[in-house]
């Protein structure tokens, strides 16, 4: 485990102040929504492995272990009336997969939204001959990128559309809605990408599930506004300077830039991945931050203490 804090890698990559609002907002998430009296949704969608290798024996397991974490920690789990899963545990073939996300598209288009939440974990999508994209779910289920493409798109008016992707290559995918201008509006996009395009996902060594996932879980479950509140570490640590740092910064109250610091810390100390290209990606309301901008937590660790 690594003692010291890191300090700004450049000056140059410093976001300007337009970028730096964006970072420095407080994190959004499902638990700013009561179910009872908003209308939300929540997609989660687990992938699927045969486990014929040693690197994918647990792989079903860990999609679902972390699509739970990020449940929990954003408060989707208290209103799971608004929430659709599709995983192998589900065992839907491919047709009634294409049946649930149509209900969806028409209930949306009937029940106007405040909040979508989609969150997708596995591996990367099948590119076909049409142009478009699986994404397995079984043994030969799939869910089409396109049927989920078109739900999103159908959400360009609503308030608040985020989206956590956990694959290789995750940062390909765009999953927020094509014709969207944000603007001076009170809309909010937020997309998380557990790696660029040719990156690739990691499982976590220490906790079962991906290791981007339970990261972003892990902090966002930190927040004060988190009723499955907890101060576990991806490290599996009982005194991480990193979730130190983090809870000391944030004081319940976690800002993207904090929650990114949270998750790129953590997970180069577990991995010792070191390669750009498979840290996440994160976009706000059309402004992508790349992991090439990253530039820590500039802080005294003993001024903390």
């Amino acid at each position: 485990m690594r003692e010291s804090i890191p300090v700004q890698v450049s000056p140059e990559a410093e976001p300007n102040d337009g970028r730096k609002e964006l970072l420095n907002r407080a994190v959004y998430c499902a638990f700013d929504f009561d179910p009872r009296t908003h209308k939300f949704l929540g997609l989660c969608i687990g992938g699927y492995d045969k486990g014929e290798s040693q690197e994918y024996a647990t792989f079903n397991n860990d999609c679902r272990h972390s699509l739970k974490g990020i449940l929990l920690a954003s408060n989707l789990g208290l209103g799971l009336d608004n929430v659709v899963i599709i995983s192998p545990r589900e065992n839907l073939t491919s047709e009634k997969i294409k049946e649930k996300l149509l209900f969806i598209k028409d209930r949306i288009r009937e029940e106007p939204l405040i909040a979508f939440f989609l969150i997708i974990i596995g591996h990367q999508p099948m590119d076909m001959p049409t142009g478009n994209h699986l994404f397995r779910v079984g043994d030969n289920s799939y869910v089409e990128m396109n049927d989920v493409k078109e739900i999103v798109n159908e959400l360009n008016y609503c308030p608040l559309i985020y989206t956590i992707k956990d694959m290789c290559s995750a940062a390909r995918f765009n999953l927020l809605p094509d014709s969207d201008s944000v603007g001076n509006s009170d809309k909010i996009r937020v997309q998380w990408s557990s790696c660029q395009e040719g990156g690739k996902s990691y499982r976590s060594p220490v906790i079962d599930g991906r290791l981007f996932s339970q990261c972003l879980a892990m902090g966002i479950a930190r927040s004060d506004r988190c009723f499955a509140r907890s101060d576990q570490c991806p490290n599996n640590e009982t005194n991480c300077n990193i979730c130190y740092v983090y809870q000391r910064l944030s004081s319940g109250k976690p800002s993207y830039r904090l929650l990114q610091y949270f998750i790129y810390e953590h997970m180069l100390s577990i991995t010792g991945v070191e390669n750009n290209v498979d840290l996440p990606v994160l976009e706000i309301n059309g402004e992508n931050f790349f992991p090439d901008n990253y530039t820590g937590i500039n802080v005294d660790l003993d001024c903390l203490r």
